[in-house]
């Protein structure tokens, strides 16, 4: 008989001991989604503000958008993706 249980085990405290486990689990989770979403707020919101510019005008003049819109995603996605 080298292992033997406790004489009593209190189910109270293991309870305690697991939902503070998920708590902060779930604490962390959070935390990393707003930091996420703050990230990718600051990319978006100026990009999209920048769009907003000159509503009057029909046409927008924006040179190497391709490139423009590429680096942003690629932001974006660093972001999401991680």
């Amino acid at each position: 008989d080298k292992f033997k249980f406790p004489e009593k085990i209190n189910e109270k405290e293991i309870d305690e001991k697991i939902n503070t486990a998920a708590v902060s689990a779930a604490a962390q989770t959070e935390m990393t989604y707003k930091q996420k979403l703050s990230a990718v707020e600051a990319i978006v919101v100026p990009f999209l503000n920048n769009l907003m510019k000159d509503p009057e005008k029909v046409m927008i003049k924006w040179p190497n958008r391709k490139q423009v819109v590429e680096a942003q995603l690629k932001k974006v996605l660093s972001i999401t993706k991680s």
